[in-house]
């Protein structure tokens, strides 16, 4: 038998596109998807429908990490070093941080680099039911120089290698193809580019001969200019990005991820430093939001990932906001913007009828206050309620 229509009536709903919010707002689910949303007065109640009021919380699309890896976690102390626990420990980890991102508004996630393969074999458990969590959209194993930055990737050298290990992923199911392009192993220089363009070219034309697009980590010069030059289609990162950078990915359209958490979040940077945070590493904070300001002025489309902060998308939304961005552009980034970086636009990251079931309730107006984003009290992902699930 098919389940009773679900309608939301809230306070205001704000629906991704952009638009101003609808105040008051409501939805109505039915069959995993959304029926209809808009103004309350011109959303009519379904025969048989269940209600659920909200007079003090806003409706959002569900939200979508375009940057995260399951069993990475900064929350744990030294927790590089940890990434070298047993696989079957990491797993374990990982079905833990699902749930807590899921818990905290996250319907949608980007993976970009775990390890083992775990990434297909944890979006297959969540897509049975069996395992709390984000829909999952995954990368496999992210590729690495031997002598490059990296925790999450595996060292793969040469266009041969390259390719033999995209199609790989690509044979076991990836949504996107991950590489670490630069990184911290050589701190005076903001942009080392551990891989030749050659390489880069090669992941390039494997992924993009089968529909599927590729994302870099990447800080900034000659290893962004070889990523826009070999049409990468994301840039992560992007902390040491200059005038010139921000250029190149504006004209591009070249995707910018931001992952604030990673480089501005003090509990983070003390749990990965052991406690003793290195003071280039503060002061760099400094420089980071210099830079990423620029890059929002200059027009370049960027979307938000936690990169492994679990539960704390939060943050994200909240630290852009602290770099000059408008608390709704914040929302459209997290949501609609982020839904077209992945490439997932056609069934989630607004809400809008067709789309999947993807909704959450925050408490208070995340317009007047975007910190109202940590107040998320109603999950559905897909038409089903999650809030009800302990975040461990």
């Amino acid at each position: 038998m098919p389940e009773a229509p679900l309608l939301l009536r809230a306070a205001r709903l704000i629906d991704g596109t952009g638009r101003p919010p609808c105040e008051p707002g409501a939805i109505v689910i039915e069959g995993g998807r959304i029926r209809a949303a808009g103004a309350i007065g011109s959303i009519e109640t379904p025969a048989g429908a269940l209600v659920l009021d909200l007079p003090d919380h806003t409706l959002l699309p569900g939200l979508i990490d375009a940057h995260y890896h399951c069993s990475l976690s900064g929350a744990l102390m030294n927790y590089h070093q940890r990434m070298a626990d047993p696989l079957p420990e990491l797993i374990v980890r990982a079905a833990t941080n699902l749930r807590k991102h899921l818990k905290a508004g996250v319907t949608t996630a980007r993976v970009l680099g775990d390890h083992g393969w775990m990434d297909f074999a944890l979006k297959k458990a969540i897509d049975a039911g069996e395992l709390p969590g984000p829909r999952l959209l995954p990368s496999g194993l992210g590729m690495r120089p031997t002598h490059g930055h990296g925790v999450m990737g595996t060292p793969t050298d040469g266009t041969d290698r390259i390719r033999e290990r995209t199609r790989a992923n690509l044979e076991r199911g990836a949504h996107v193809i991950k590489l670490f392009v630069s990184g911290d192993p050589i701190p005076e220089d903001p942009g080392p580019c551990a891989y030749s363009l050659a390489e880069i070219q090669a992941a390039v034309d494997e992924a993009h001969r089968y529909s599927r697009r590729v994302i870099a980590h990447c800080y900034g010069g000659l290893a962004l200019r070889h990523c826009v030059e070999a049409h990468v289609d994301g840039i992560e990162h992007g902390i040491e990005m200059d005038d010139e950078g921000a250029r190149l990915l504006t004209e591009s359209g070249t995707w910018l991820g931001l992952t604030l958490n990673s480089f501005l979040n003090g509990k983070r940077l003390h749990n990965r430093y052991g406690g003793q945070v290195p003071e280039r590493i503060m002061k760099r904070q400094e420089r980071v939001r210099a830079n990423l300001a620029r890059a929002l002025r200059a027009g370049v489309r960027w979307t938000l990932g936690t990169d492994a902060q679990h539960g704390e998308m939060a943050f994200e939304l909240e630290a852009v906001v602290g770099l000059g961005a408008a608390p709704l552009d914040a929302i459209v980034a997290a949501t609609r913007r982020a839904a077209e970086s992945c490439g997932v636009a056609s069934q989630t990251g607004t809400l809008e009828p067709g789309k999947l079931a993807d909704v959450i309730a925050v408490r208070g107006n995340p317009i007047a206050d975007i910190k109202c984003v940590w107040n998320v009290d109603v999950v559905i992902k897909d038409g089903k309620r999650w809030d009800h699930i302990s975040a461990v």
